[in-house]
């Protein structure tokens, strides 16, 4: 029997409460392999071109619309 076919067998035999947090501790696991790879080293930094980085513009948090451009400030 695999791995794969033991966790399955495994979290069948839980309880549908505890499926749950089983659920949960499996996502934090592959969310954590994720976040800890390498991905090669420091990336290059980035070529903005001849005119350099865009102007910044303020930007706030509407709870109905989301991140709103400051326009005119």
């Amino acid at each position: 029997m695999s791995i794969g076919e033991d966790l399955h067998r495994l979290v069948d035999e839980l309880p549908q409460s505890e499926k749950y947090a089983a659920q949960r501790l499996l996502e934090y696991l592959v969310d954590k392999a994720w976040f800890d790879s390498d991905l090669g080293g420091p990336l290059p930094p980035f070529d903005w071109g001849p005119d350099g980085p865009p102007p910044v513009r303020p930007v706030r948090f509407d709870p109905d619309k989301g991140l709103v451009v400051e326009d005119g400030k």
